[in-house]
């Protein structure tokens, strides 16, 4: 059975943007901020609410989703697999891979061949570090050159570390390796 979810917003553009993204697994209502606060939401499995159009109210639980500013549950501009990840209840993993590309709060980066490949040799070590040594031996082969290591762990931090955080982790004597919290669900 489809969930029931009300979009609380007075912007249509959200409304047909999450409406798109949900359509095959929800039934979506928009209603009027106003109206919301005077109705209740109580037939209601999720409420997604629009801290733009209007305050999240007191009164709000865990069938609550806020969408809007930082600090929001989902930030826009959000994904179709972020919001529906959201509705299932799943945990949101931060960073994740794809097909030749990774996400980052459901923010998509791509990647060339070699840079998906030592990203993905990171994050199979699940939050331990990896050996330079190893690292060369798995994603270039034997005969690599350690400056390359540390050119394509630059390219990586570039496009994953745009917002100040500390993903990759180095360490002169053990290699690199993610922030685990960022594999977990907990950044």
């Amino acid at each position: 059975m489809k969930k029931r979810i009300a979009v609380v917003t007075s912007d249509r553009f959200l409304f047909q943007k999450i409406l798109l993204s949900v359509k095959m697994v929800a039934v979506v209502l928009m209603i009027e901020p106003m109206v919301a606060n005077e109705a209740g939401l109580s037939g209601f499995d999720k409420c997604i609410w629009d801290v733009d159009s209007s305050l999240l109210p007191e009164y709000a639980d865990s069938r609550f989703l806020s969408v809007g500013s930082s600090g929001a549950t989902l930030i826009r501009p959000f994904t179709r697999e972020s919001l529906q990840s959201l509705i299932s209840s799943e945990k949101l993993v931060p960073l994740r891979l794809g097909e030749r590309r990774a996400y980052l709060y459901s923010e998509e980066i791509r990647l060339t061949e070699l840079e998906f490949a030592l990203l993905t040799r990171l994050m199979r070590a699940g939050g331990e570090f990896v050996s330079r040594d190893e690292l060369l031996h798995d994603v270039w082969g034997e005969d690599a050159d350690g400056g390359i290591l540390n050119v394509y762990v630059h390219y990586l931090r570039e496009k994953l570390e745009k917002r100040g955080e500390k993903i990759i982790i180095s360490s002169r004597k053990s290699g690199y390796k993610i922030d685990g919290k960022y594999l977990r669900g907990e950044a």
